[in-house]
């Protein structure tokens, strides 16, 4: 089926966000297959893998020896292949997957890039209801938010507002996007980076690639480091930033005008006794419109201002803390 390319428009935020088709070109799917999976899968990531339920899935981060996070993902069970997934960013897909595959040798498990299947969101006004209608469903989400069939997995995520992911082939991706053209409008990833900077939901590009620990990326809150799960990848220094008791960076959403849009990986900077001084990093930038921008961060807290004006380190940005995730 041919599709023709919509123009996109400035993402916009979810208290406004009419409904909305998201195409998600910035996201992957993964797949991992074998008798030894979930083993495999539980000594190399965050989560804790036996407690992964049909209908549900997990946050986690997948990291290395040294507690830095690789990737932060969304993992569930993909019955379809009798397989596990999880979404990732595709700019960071085939560094994470290397490493993912080490040790891999040692272990019955097959990991594989799924280039041949797209991922599509859904949000927005009335975005649940069009959901229920589809798939004629009426069960509760919160407690079944993975709901597979024989076309399509999804994905159900209640923050900011409710939101879908749909995980398909090629030729029933474009079906569902022809059927709601005329109901829905259409959006690049952006719109979803920007509903996840809402949600708290942490973005890792590869310009923040093994930087940071979990605790800094708001995973702790998300339930996606479990510390009694036993030894995983990083575990020793993950859990020995989690006893100090006190973290000493927390994600944060910023918000700010300028023309020019901050990068992943860009420092940030306060003003003390006149001069300035790092106090953290971008992790994401989303232009809302000509002027205005919002930026995901993490801050170190022991050393926020009181004004809470924070600058970026490059075009000298002056920018101002919406909220803390």
């Amino acid at each position: 089926m041919n599709y023709k390319k919509p123009k996109y428009f400035y993402p916009i935020p979810s208290k406004k966000l009419p409904l909305t088709l998201i195409s998600l070109e910035e996201w992957v799917l993964v797949t991992i297959q074998g008798k030894n999976k979930i083993q495999y899968l539980q000594d190399q990531l965050t989560c804790n893998m036996f407690s992964l339920k049909e209908h549900q899935f997990n946050f986690s981060a997948h990291c290395d020896v040294n507690g830095k996070v690789l990737s932060n993902l969304y993992i569930f069970n993909y019955k379809k292949e009798n397989a596990i997934a999880y979404i990732v960013r595709k700019n960071i897909c085939n560094k994470q997957v290397m490493e993912l595959k080490k040790y891999s040798i040692f272990s019955k498990v097959a990991i594989n890039i799924r280039n041949d299947i797209l991922l599509l969101g859904l949000s927005g006004k009335t975005s649940q209801k069009i959901f229920m209608t589809l798939f004629n469903n009426t069960f509760n989400l919160t407690l079944k938010p993975v709901m597979q069939n024989n076309h399509f997995v999804s994905l159900y995520f209640n923050y900011p507002i409710p939101r879908f992911i749909f995980i398909a082939s090629k030729k029933n991706i474009y079906k569902l996007q022809n059927k709601l053209k005329n109901t829905a409008k259409f959006n690049n990833s952006e719109q979803w980076a920007l509903l996840d900077l809402e949600a708290g939901y942490p973005i890792i590009n590869k310009e923040t690639y093994k930087t940071f620990l979990p605790q800094d990326l708001n995973l702790v809150k998300l339930k996606g480091v479990n510390f009694n799960k036993g030894c995983y990848m990083g575990q020793e220094i993950i859990l020995r930033y989690q006893n100090k008791k006190k973290t000493k960076f927390s994600l944060y959403l910023l918000t700010g005008k300028n023309k020019y849009t901050p990068i992943p990986g860009e420092n940030l900077e306060i003003k003390l006794n006149n001069q300035w001084y790092f106090i953290g990093k971008i992790l994401y930038c989303c232009r809302i419109n000509n002027n205005n921008i919002w930026i995901q961060a993490t801050l170190n807290e022991r050393i926020l201002p009181h004004n809470k004006i924070i600058r970026t380190e490059k075009k000298h940005i002056i920018l101002m803390i919406l909220y803390i995730n």
